[in-house]
């Protein structure tokens, strides 16, 4: 017995049954081979339906296009009603076996063996969720430890926020490397991805931003302030160009008023840039481009890119092998690079300098930050594999809160900062009340914003492949580039 399966849909045929070939359809400028079940088989016309729709939820053959399953009544469907971007529909009938078709979850596992993993394990991605809610739950506290604010609870913590940044540097690599070699494969589809990402959760951010700092400054001056500075200029026109991701290029300093973690948008959409010209394009252009984007973003930017490609490597590590067949060796790793970043705060201040030109004087501490995560990824695919009924008995709920990371990082200090000043129990900043007050309202926000926040992201996405592919056929192209 052999299955055929296509994420959550699982088909049983018998192995050496003949599946009809059809031929193949031009969907979103991809290639499509169509395939047909019996006519019993409700599960085909599920799957097209899907894949029609932008989700994709299809399964890919090894060294072959993406395979679409549909009942015949389809075929004829589609060959008198074009769908979507939909170019041309070769009914030549041939005839293919089931054990030539392979399903993703069969696939992964053959190239396992193989010593190439090709998807994430469950474990290893639950566990970068871990890290990347620590991550930002760090910074969160970063700027609600202050003792106007919580009366300096968990303030042990606020240490380690440059290291929690670095940290999502690298996370950034990582993710962009899976995307880039299993999902993006083009670079319509990696822009569209990207721009998706950082503007599904940039706008919403911008807009609390201002809403808090006007019913801050307005209603509740004194208390919104704090320790923090007031006298930040063109307060308008830190949203306008933190609108373009430029409000940190060569050290400007820019970012909204009252929202500092914007500082780290810049060198992201940069890093997302600086990659997109040298994985996708195969020009010699690609040398003048990149040339042109190191100028606009400066010298800071640029010397933590390497930082930043640590994360891709680290990918490129798992995806042939890792360090799985030295499971000794990667739990000694673990615990090495975990010891590293947990005295990062006592020796990140011994490597800080002043520069002219660099306007980060802990790049130093940057880099062995960004060094100890990057050996930390390494290890994580052993050791997460190792504890993973644990991390399956929080998948679900870590998940959740996990999509919510980005707007977490974006939304929370003018939160933090506004109902610290409302807060009917600031009297006392350290009492429980206060601090639950503050934690809770701010997360209850981000609660009901980033999940909103999340969904526009696939708007986002649908809406922009929309226009690429009208100007596509606008142009006479056949494909996406």
């Amino acid at each position: 017995m052999d299955l055929l399966s296509c994420w959550h849909w699982r088909v049983p045929i018998e192995a050496g049954q003949s599946v009809v070939a059809w031929g193949t359809v031009c969907i979103r400028g991809d290639p499509y081979s169509i395939l047909s079940f019996p006519r019993s088989s409700h599960v085909g016309h599920s799957v097209l339906r899907l894949a029609l729709a932008g989700t994709h939820h299809v399964f890919a053959p090894s060294g072959a296009a993406p395979v679409i399953l549909c009942p015949p009544a389809m075929i004829a469907t589609l060959s008198r009603r074009p769908v979507g971007s939909c170019k041309t529909l070769i009914l030549v009938r041939s005839s293919v076996q089931v054990h030539n078709v392979f399903s993703a979850s069969g696939a992964a596992r053959r190239s396992k063996r193989n010593g190439r993993s090709l998807f994430l394990q469950r474990e290893t991605s639950i566990y970068l969720d871990l890290l990347r809610f620590s991550a930002a739950f760090v910074v969160l506290v970063v700027h609600a430890s202050g003792g106007g604010i919580t009366g300096g609870v968990l303030w042990q913590l606020a240490a380690y926020g440059q290291t929690a940044v670095m940290a999502f540097f690298v996370l950034s690599g990582y993710v962009i490397g899976f995307v880039s070699n299993n999902k993006e494969r083009k670079p319509f589809d990696f822009v569209i991805a990207r721009v998706s990402r950082l503007y599904s959760v940039i706008l919403p951010a911008i807009l609390i931003t201002w809403l808090c700092n006007e019913f801050g400054g307005l209603l509740i001056k004194e208390e919104y302030t704090g320790p923090w500075n007031d006298d930040e200029k063109m307060e308008y026109f830190r949203y306008f160009i933190s609108l373009l991701m430029l409000q940190d290029v060569w050290g400007i300093k820019l970012s909204p008023t009252n929202n500092g973690p914007f500082w780290s948008i810049t060198f992201e959409a940069f890093y997302y840039a600086f990659f997109g010209v040298v994985f996708y394009l195969r020009s010699k252009l690609r040398f003048i481009v990149l040339a042109v984007l190191f100028c606009i973003a400066g010298p800071t930017i640029v010397l933590l890119f390497p930082l930043w490609l640590l994360g891709y490597f680290a990918y490129s590590v798992h995806r042939n092998g890792g360090l799985a067949s030295y499971p000794v060796l990667a739990c000694l790793g673990f615990v090495a690079s975990a010891s590293i970043l947990v005295f990062s705060p006592q020796y990140r201040s011994h490597f800080d300098f002043a520069s002219p030109v660099i306007d980060r004087g802990s790049i130093v501490g940057d880099y062995l930050d960004g060094i100890a995560v990057f050996l930390h990824l390494l290890v994580v695919p052993v050791v997460a594999g190792r504890a993973g009924f644990i991390l399956l008995l929080i998948r679900k709920p870590l998940t959740f809160i996990a999509s919510l990371t980005f707007s977490l990082y974006l939304f929370h200090q003018p939160l933090v900062r506004v109902f610290a000043g409302m807060s009917p129990f600031i009297a006392d900043p350290g009492s429980i009340t206060n601090v639950a007050f503050v934690y809770l309202a701010t997360f209850a926000v981000v609660l009901l914003v980033g999940v909103p926040a999340e969904r526009s992201k696939k708007i986002l996405t649908n809406y922009l492949n929309v226009v690429v592919d009208r100007y596509q056929l606008r142009n006479g192209r056949t494909g996406r580039l």
